[in-house]
């Protein structure tokens, strides 16, 4: 009873942490794409403003030239009064969002985004806790930079449309009466458009592209992107900036200058392949190609030089030295199976018979676990596939003060080793050519499953043609 008790408590809290996660990643990435939504709404409309700057000013640029006087005062009207309605509406909308950015978050609604049970079974099963929480740990800086990136746009069109009244204001007056003063003026008004709309393709850029792409052409990277990111809280000002713009490109290429802020749609897909609950780094064919190096599926066996037809030009220098390492990955693997023996008699049953094992310093320590923790920690492990550092991250007072994390990751790699090989058999472990211990100690409790599976469909198969 109290163990079905614990197991039920376990569930339930597994279910809730794993629903939380879920939700949260939800609400990151819809924020995040509500600020870049809003972001291209702003980038759309600086645009189109500073385009309608631009034609004025060449416009009134050429009327001052061929001296239609009749037509100037007109169209100063139309530009004053155009230049005076943008300004001071960027003014209240720019500056009211820069200035109370922080007053317009909604309040979080819990059951808004509330994933569905099936993917929150699936991420239970497949163990995508981790990788949930790493997501949501990058998703949520780049939000922020986000942020970031908004308020600095929204300082600067403030900027830019004073400057832009300003300069239209002393046109309309002409408090400079001198003609080649107000064609200056209005040159100046229409770079000043030009200006603005290549800042904005510039960030846009910025936003939408990786970085390793801005970096291809250097001038272009050093004298428009690094000013523009710099402006938009992106990077900070080194002067290592200057002395790289001028070194040869091996020496900063792989350096980011520039905070990452793009989501990719990589990235995207990979978010959601996640609130489905479904894992993007794991891919199934993993699984089957360790099966079929076991051999437990009914296809033609390949040798550690694989099947290429060039095999007899292999020197005997380079078999051999394959032999070798194959012997050494082999006796890695059966240390690792010996030791997930003993760990887990040691668990179940309390066994002290260790001493011929490498490493057995680690069982020593789990030893002395109190047994009750160590039913807890069976069932974390074999019933739902866990991994053993996330339940003494779980319960750190169960942990022993002596025991490291690495001898954890050693215990559960030993541990899920032990688990397949003693379902399939340890003298299958010869045939381990490619895998390391690592790679097996990551499968989950399905994949693990299915190789289990596998064996036995194998041996089914074989005993029918037999």
């Amino acid at each position: 009873m109290a163990d079905n008790y614990i197991k039920t408590v376990y569930v339930l809290e597994e279910e809730e942490l794993e629903k939380h996660l879920l939700r949260h990643l939800k609400d990151v990435y819809d924020e995040y794409l509500n600020l870049f939504n809003k972001y291209l709404q702003r980038h759309y409309l600086i645009v189109a403003l500073s385009g309608v700057i631009t034609l004025f000013g060449i416009v009134i640029l050429v009327i001052k030239c061929y001296g239609m006087e009749s037509l100037l005062f007109g169209f100063k009207a139309v530009q004053s009064s155009f230049a005076s309605l943008v300004s001071g509406g960027s003014i209240l909308a720019f500056g009211g969002s820069f200035l109370f950015s922080g007053f317009g978050r909604q309040t979080i609604d819990e059951h808004k985004n509330d994933p569905k049970d099936s993917a929150v079974k699936l991420c239970i099963e497949r163990d995508l806790r981790e990788k949930l929480e790493e997501t949501i740990k990058k998703l949520r800086k780049k939000r922020d930079l986000m942020e970031t990136v908004l308020g600095y746009q929204a300082f600067w069109s403030v900027i830019a449309s004073v400057a832009v009244l300003m300069l239209v204001g002393v046109d309309f007056l002409n408090l400079f009466p001198d003609i080649y003063f107000g064609i200056g003026l209005d040159c100046l008004l229409s770079l000043a458009g030009i200006y603005f709309i290549c800042c904005a393709f510039v960030l846009y850029s910025i936003l939408s592209i990786q970085r390793k792409i801005l970096r291809r052409n250097r001038w272009i990277f050093f004298l428009f992107i690094i000013p523009c990111a710099l402006l938009a809280g992106l990077t900070e000002w080194r002067w290592k900036i200057l002395y790289y713009a001028i070194t040869p490109r091996s020496l900063w290429d792989k350096k980011d200058f520039i905070k990452d802020v793009n989501l990719s749609s990589d990235d995207k897909i990979e978010i959601l392949y996640l609130l489905r609950g479904l894992n993007p780094d794991i891919s199934h064919m993993k699984v089957e190609k360790f099966c079929d190096e076991l051999g437990l599926v009914n296809t033609e066996s390949t040798s550690l030089l694989g099947t290429n037809k060039n095999y007899s030009s292999k020197s005997r220098f380079i078999e051999s030295i394959n032999q070798i390492e194959l012997r050494a990955k082999n006796e890695i693997f059966e240390n690792y199976f010996n030791l997930g023996e003993s760990l887990t008699k040691c668990l179940k049953i309390n066994s002290q018979d260790f001493n011929n094992v490498i490493g057995k310093e680690i069982i020593r320590k789990f030893s002395s676990i109190d047994s009750s923790i160590k039913g807890q920690i069976l069932t974390h492990f074999f019933d739902f596939g866990k991994e053993l550092s996330g339940f003494f991250e779980r319960y750190p007072q169960k942990k022993p003060k002596n025991l490291l994390a690495e001898e954890i990751d050693v215990a559960h790699n030993a541990l899920k080793i032990y688990n397949i090989f003693n379902e399939i058999g340890k003298n299958k472990i010869k045939q381990i050519k490619t895998f390391s211990v690592s790679t097996v100690g990551k499968f989950t409790k399905n994949e693990v499953n299915f190789i289990i599976d596998a064996n036995k469909k194998f041996l089914m198969d074989n005993d029918t043609h037999v």
